[in-house]
């Protein structure tokens, strides 16, 4: 595959993971000063499915199996890095009840958080948080 062919309309692709616990309660990652959707770029020739399970083992150490959906896309400009975002977002059912997860490398924490906790916020990661999980059935 020939890379750089387009440098002028420069896309960052990434997939998101909406995984939702029992309590409808959405697992999110806190990195820098913003809470986001697990998950992270897919390199350069990588299957989307193969990036989240890579991006889901970096930011939050998880290695169970799972299940995942695509349901949507979200394309925006990332000041911080500037550079337009695309990402693809997954409805994620781990097959293990119980999973474990923990910040990794790319995460100063994880945990199950109340979508609504993010309705408000001025970050637009955190609001597209509350935008996935809340159009989903627990």
């Amino acid at each position: 595959m020939k890379q750089g062919q387009y440098p002028e309309s420069f896309y960052r692709v990434s997939v998101k993971a909406v995984i939702q616990n029992d309590s409808g309660e959405v697992l999110a990652v806190h990195e820098g000063e913003d809470w986001t959707l697990p998950g992270g770029g897919v390199d350069h020739g990588e299957d989307p499915l193969t990036a989240l399970k890579r991006e889901l083992y970096e930011e939050a150490f998880i290695t169970s199996k799972f299940e995942a959906e695509f349901i949507g896309t979200e394309s925006f400009y990332v000041d911080s890095k500037d550079a337009m975002a695309f990402w693809l977002i997954y409805k994620v059912n781990m097959t293990e009840h119980n999973f474990s997860f923990k910040p990794g490398e790319d995460a100063d924490e994880v945990a199950f958080r109340n979508p609504a906790d993010f309705i408000k916020s001025d970050s637009l990661f955190a609001r597209l948080i509350f935008k996935y999980s809340s159009e989903l059935v627990h």
